[in-house]
Formats: C-alpha cells, sequence, structure tokens
C-alpha cells in the first residue's frame, strides 16, 4: 500500500525544500536547495535555510552584537538585513520563539546618523526608538532596540549559490 507523502524524501546528503517552505526549522541537519523553474536550483550549506535568494543561519550560542557580527563574517555572510514584510515574516515563521532576541544587522553608528543597516541603507527616523541601546535585534517580529553589550542569539544571512 503506498502512502502519501507531503515532502519529497531525502536526497543523498540533501534535504530537499521545494520553493519556499515554511516548515522547515532552522536546524536542519542537511543542506537545503530550491527547485524553482524561474530560479534554477540553489543550495545551502549545512544547518542553513534557504528562502527566496538568500539562505539563514540562527546561531546556538549567544554574544554580544559584535560577536554576532564577527561570527556571521567567519561564516562569510553578514548579520541579517531585512528588506522587506515578508522576509521578516518568513523569520518569525521560522524562528517560532516568541520570547527570544535575535541580533540582526542595524545599529546606530558611533557617529549618530540614525540607524542604518550594514549594507549602508537607512531605516526611516525614530524606528525604532533607541530607548535601550544602539544595535538592532528582532523579537516577536518587532525591530526593537538592544544595548549593544547584551548576549543574544543573532541570524546570518549569505547569498544561496546558483548550482
Amino acid at each position: 500500500p503506498s502512502q502519501p507523502t507531503t515532502r519529497p524524501k531525502p536526497l543523498g546528503a540533501f534535504q530537499p525544500v521545494v520553493g519556499e517552505d515554511l516548515g522547515s526549522p532552522f536546524g536542519l541537519s542537511h543542506g537545503s536547495f530550491s527547485s524553482s523553474a524561474c530560479s534554477g536550483c540553489k543550495l545551502c550549506p549545512q544547518e542553513w535555510q534557504l528562502h527566496g535568494d538568500r539562505c539563514y543561519w540562527l546561531s546556538k550560542e549567544k554574544g554580544n552584537w559584535t560577536q554576532g557580527k564577527k561570527g556571521c563574517e567567519n561564516q562569510e555572510a553578514q548579520l541579517v538585513v531585512l528588506r522587506n514584510k515578508k522576509e521578516k515574516d518568513f523569520l518569525n515563521q521560522t524562528l517560532r520563539k516568541p520570547t527570544t532576541y535575535f541580533w540582526i544587522g542595524l545599529s546606530v553608528p558611533p557617529a549618530g546618523q540614525g540607524w542604518t543597516w550594514l549594507n549602508g541603507s537607512r531605516l526611516a527616523p525614530g524606528c525604532p526608538k533607541a530607548e535601550f541601546g544602539k544595535c538592532g535585534a528582532l523579537r516577536r517580529g518587532r525591530i526593537v532596540s538592544e544595548s549593544c553589550s547584551s548576549e543574544l542569539q543573532w541570524i546570518c544571512q549569505k547569498p544561496a549559490p546558483q548550482l
């Protein structure tokens, strides 16, 4: 008797993920790839999650914002720079840890010119208020200010390589 399957079976050392599967946790033990016809095949490293054209990774350890930034750089990645609401919603859905804060690639530079993403783009003035600190974190779907010395997990991103 054949059993209906909702997911493709693992293929060698890789766990297939078709399109933008929001049900896959960050703790993948295999790489993931997309077989979308319009974007070709993309592959993420082990324990990274594919979404669109990027790979995402959630640290297991905690550290301050600078340690998170360096932790991502050590993996040839950067702290996540949110491009749109869809990307933020994906991360919130995938993280599923409503009480935990995660470092993101947002801070107020020493020159104090307002909230700036690691890619140099600016956030709207006053969003978030820098009342708790000058580093950005993601919590319950919201970007919040946090003291840069707080010990948090972090989210890294890098482009998904085309196969």
